[in-house]
């Protein structure tokens, strides 16, 4: 059957409307209005019908009631959002802690550490670490347990409660029956929803962070972590936080009494050691340089890196570089020339005594003699 002929343009036939004057529309329900728009939210499709803003709108029923859209669920689901603040407020120690381990970290420890497990306390904000090995549950679980007996011996207090994530160094029988054994709660945070022991989890991304950037300005090497994760955790309690509202720092709130911070130095700052060693020569240097890497964990003492024997030691007899002397200046003493060449500058005045006796005066003794080829001694001078 022949409907129409006319010419084309661009493969295309024009439709001549010029007799319609009136369009009839067709109401449509805002469920339909909703999936027409793309699946646009209802908030906005109310907003573009009630100020009138498109025309064309037309509501069929606008008081019926909306169906949920299986569509939207299956392709706008999101992460929901979490609260900002706690929604309880601890106050006595022990209450809640919140924990969790780091790791595995490629680069060895000094003592082989692979990974560190923290606790911080919900009251006092106040932060211990412990580096592990491995993070099998017997090696989490006695971490637990030094911790426990840590805030029972210092504070009288028992750790009521616990909060990790559901990883299996937490979630295994050996750890959840010894809990239960303690009488000891915990909370887990849902999987994939850090957010929820968001403390443990910035705690340990802030510390990580300091740790990068402090290895880096020393110009360190990286199996030195262990050290500086320690002192950054020594210099996040004696640091305000938040967390108080009473301007005091963790340490504060915790042990009650204010920390000395004389003793803080920059980590990895060159550092001048007393040798204490009876089979010194006495013209020997008494100190040597080494690298500071924090603060004894039982001693009034500083701790120092040794890159000789890489060995991380401490002292007391220490003392700090200047800043104005640090900069691209490295200090070496230089070593004792060999005997030749001490007696070269004698060998040379006896010749010219020889040759002109006036105007040279020499210590007989100090001439070398052809029994007598040693070094002379120190007090050796010459007058003119």
């Amino acid at each position: 059957m022949l409907l129409a002929v006319d010419d084309k343009i661009s493969r295309l036939y024009q439709l001549c409307l010029a007799g319609v004057t009136n369009c009839v529309l067709v109401a449509c329900t805002w469920d339909e209005w909703h999936h027409a728009f793309g699946h646009l939210n209802m908030k906005s499709l109310h907003y573009l019908k009630t100020h009138n803003i498109v025309n064309g709108l037309e509501v069929h029923n606008r008081n019926a009631d909306l169906y949920q859209c299986k569509a939207c669920l299956a392709g706008k689901s999101h992460v929901q959002p979490f609260s900002h603040k706690s929604q309880r407020k601890y106050t006595e120690i022990g209450e809640m802690t919140y924990t969790d381990l780091f790791g595995k970290v490629d680069q060895k420890g000094p003592c082989g550490e692979h990974y560190f497990i923290s606790f911080t306390d919900a009251a006092k904000a106040h932060s211990c670490v412990n580096f592990l090995k491995t993070k099998e549950a017997n090696v989490v679980l006695d971490a637990i347990k030094k911790y426990v007996t840590f805030i029972f011996t210092q504070t009288g207090k028992k750790v009521k409660c616990f909060c990790f994530d559901s990883s299996k160094e937490y979630i295994n029988q050996e750890v959840l029956d010894w809990l239960k054994l303690q009488g000891i709660n915990y909370k887990i945070t849902a999987p994939k929803s850090s957010a929820q022991n968001g403390i443990a989890e910035c705690l340990n991304r802030t510390v990580i962070e300091c740790t990068h950037s402090m290895l880096a300005s020393a110009s360190l090497s990286l199996f030195l972590w262990p050290e500086a994760v320690q002192y950054e955790f020594y210099l996040k309690n004696i640091c305000p936080t938040h967390a108080l509202h009473d301007n005091i720092t963790p340490y504060e709130a915790f042990w009650n009494h204010k920390s000395n911070v004389s003793n803080v130095e920059e980590f990895g700052a060159k550092v001048w050691v007393l040798i204490q060693n009876k089979h010194i020569n006495k013209l020997q240097p008494k100190a040597k340089q080494h690298i500071f890497v924090g603060l004894g964990e039982h001693s009034h003492a500083y701790q120092y890196y040794n890159q000789e024997t890489w060995q991380i030691l401490t002292s007391q007899n220490v003392t700090f570089e200047k800043p104005q002397t640090r900069a691209d200046r490295s200090f070496q003493f230089n070593q004792a020339p060999p005997p030749n060449v001490l007696l070269l500058p004698l060998l040379e005045k006896e010749k010219e005594y020889i040759s002109h006796p006036n105007k040279l005066q020499v210590d007989p003794e100090m001439l070398p003699t052809p029994s007598t080829p040693q070094v002379p001694p120190l007090h050796a001078y010459y007058t003119s």
